[in-house]
This record gives C-alpha cells, sequence and structure tokens, in this order.
C-alpha cells in the first residue's frame, strides 16, 4: 500500500465524520485501497453517494475475495446495502450466490 493511502486509511479512522468523509472520498479515487476499507466505507455510510462509489469500485474490482462479504451483507436491513451486495455477486458471476440471490427474488 503506497503511503499516502496508509495516511487516508489512518484519517478514516478519524472520530471527526468530515474528516472520515473527506478521507473516505479520497480513498474511492485510488486504486490502492484496501478491500476491507472499502467494506468499511460502504458499511459506514456516511454518505449515501459513497455507496455507489464503492459499488463501482468493488465491481471493478471483479475480486473472487468480495463473495462472503456480499453474501453477508444480503442480511442487510438497509435496502441499497442488500441492493449493491446483489450487483457485485452478479458481476462476480459465482454460481455459489446463484440460490441465495434467486431466494431474494421471492423475499425481497
Amino acid at each position: 500500500m503506497h503511503e499516502k493511502t496508509q495516511k487516508l486509511v489512518d484519517l478514516f479512522s478519524s472520530s471527526s465524520t468530515e474528516i472520515r468523509l473527506r478521507a473516505a472520498d479520497a480513498l474511492l479515487r485510488r486504486n490502492d485501497t484496501p478491500t476491507k476499507t472499502l467494506l468499511q466505507i460502504l458499511d459506514l455510510e456516511l454518505h449515501t453517494g459513497q455507496c455507489w462509489k464503492v459499488r463501482a469500485v468493488l465491481i471493478e474490482r471483479n475480486d473472487i475475495q468480495l463473495l462472503t462479504p456480499m453474501l453477508e451483507r444480503l442480511n442487510s436491513p438497509r435496502s441499497h446495502i442488500r441492493q449493491i451486495a446483489c450487483n457485485i455477486l452478479g458481476s462476480l458471476k459465482c454460481h455459489r450466490a446463484s440460490e441465495r440471490l434467486v431466494n431474494l427474488l421471492d423475499h425481497p
């Protein structure tokens, strides 16, 4: 991880919402932001627009390691988090997720 990215990750841990928001925005523009940090940005939902930016970044990464974290997020009480998880799982084209995704069609 680049030194600048690490500084931004550190700033993202700030107690200040404004600093976290700005750090998250900067991290979303970097190619070396750890997946774990991207998932934290998604879960914290500091700004709704960031969720959709995280979605775009994770889809672009096309990392099968996202399978388990996205399957977990299918249980989120927030419908847009479930929607983002469905989008990412669909982009992974992993058959292991198919049954869960089909079940969601019957029980959104």
